[in-house]
C-alpha cells in the first residue's frame, strides 16, 4: 500500500505508481491518495524497491520529493493502518517546493548524494557541484540559483 500526497500533505488522486524492476503497475490512487502496487513474487517485507510514476490522470508533470531517491522499503504485509509507504510528489516547476521544509530537505539530500566522491580520496570540484545542482534543478523544473538560495536561507 502506498499513500501519495503533495508537499502540503494533501492526498493526490489518479496517480499510478509501479516498481522499476519485476512486478507490475499498481492501481490508481483514490481520493485519499491510497493505492496498491503489484510486487514481484519474490519480494518480501523489508526488501527495497525502486518506484516510478507510470501515469498521472490529471496530466500534471509530477516529480518525486519523498522518497527522494525513489527507493522504498516494503512494509509488513499485515493489514494494519501503519503498514504503508508514504510518497510525496510535486508538480515540476512548482515554486512551493522552495518554501517547504520537506521538499528542501529532499532537494538537499539529492544534491549531497550527487556530490559524494566516487572514490575514497576524491573530492568533487566546484564545477562538479554546480553540474549536480543544475541537473537536479532541471529535473524539478527550477533554477539552480533558486534552489541554492532556498537551501541557504
Amino acid at each position: 500500500m502506498v499513500h501519495v500526497s503533495d508537499v502540503q500533505n494533501k492526498p493526490i488522486s489518479g496517480v499510478v505508481l509501479s516498481t522499476r524492476g519485476d512486478g507490475s503497475g499498481g492501481t490508481k490512487t483514490d481520493n485519499a491518495g491510497k493505492a496498491r502496487i503489484q510486487l514481484a513474487i519474490e519480494d518480501k517485507s523489508g526488501n527495497w524497491v525502486s518506484l516510478q510514476i507510470v501515469q498521472v490522470l490529471s496530466k500534471k508533470d509530477l516529480v518525486f520529493i519523498s522518497p527522494w531517491d525513489r527507493r522504498a522499503q516494503i512494509p509488513p504485509f499485515e493489514n494494519e493502518s501503519d503498514n504503508f509507504v508514504p510518497v510525496v510528489l510535486a508538480e515540476r516547476g512548482d515554486k512551493t517546493m522552495l518554501e517547504n521544509g520537506k521538499a528542501l530537505l529532499a532537494l538537499a539530500e539529492k544534491i549531497n548524494a550527487g556530490n559524494r566522491p566516487k572514490f575514497l580520496k576524491e573530492q568533487p570540484s566546484e564545477e562538479d557541484r554546480q553540474q549536480v545542482l543544475a541537473e537536479i534543478a532541471r529535473e524539478h523544473g527550477l533554477q539552480p540559483e533558486e534552489i541554492n538560495e532556498a537551501i541557504r536561507s
